[in-house]
């Protein structure tokens, strides 16, 4: 038996078909007149040489039913950060670009970290720094 035969069954997602694609944005659509929708995507500096991310832009620039968009920019210095700005304007609606490595954010950070312990890097943290941007923003 292969080890990939030990390993059990793997999960796959429904086929996303053009029909199912159309009916889930339609139920998105209805959703978000009531409650509109914000999408965070935690983003490291680098990502944004790679043309994986552009084409993730330019395909959720075309998606109606989000209102805005939050970047937890990761590993950015100053410069990266406002490049990042000018960058994420191709979304074409609300895009805040919340700079993790900016001063206050570690600060903050800092200070949780004194109560609760080290917060280890990655998507985990960034995706928990942008839930705390969008309570505080409520």
């Amino acid at each position: 038996m292969s080890d990939f035969q030990q390993r059990g069954p793997i999960t796959t997602l429904p086929r996303l078909t053009r029909d199912r694609l159309e009916r889930i944005e339609g139920q998105l659509c209805t959703a978000t007149a009531k409650r509109p929708l914000t999408l965070a995507i935690p983003c490291l500096a680098s990502e944004m040489d790679q043309l994986a991310l552009a084409g993730m832009v330019a395909e959720l620039a075309k998606a109606t039913y989000l209102d805005s968009v939050l970047i937890a920019l990761d590993r950015a210095e100053a410069s990266e950060y406002h490049r990042a700005l000018q960058y994420f304007r191709a979304f074409g609606r609300r895009t805040v670009v919340l700079w993790n490595d900016a001063p206050e954010v570690l600060a903050i950070r800092a200070e949780v970290e004194a109560s609760v312990g080290a917060l280890p890097a990655g998507k985990g943290r960034a995706v928990w720094l942008a839930i705390g941007y969008l309570l505080a923003e409520d």
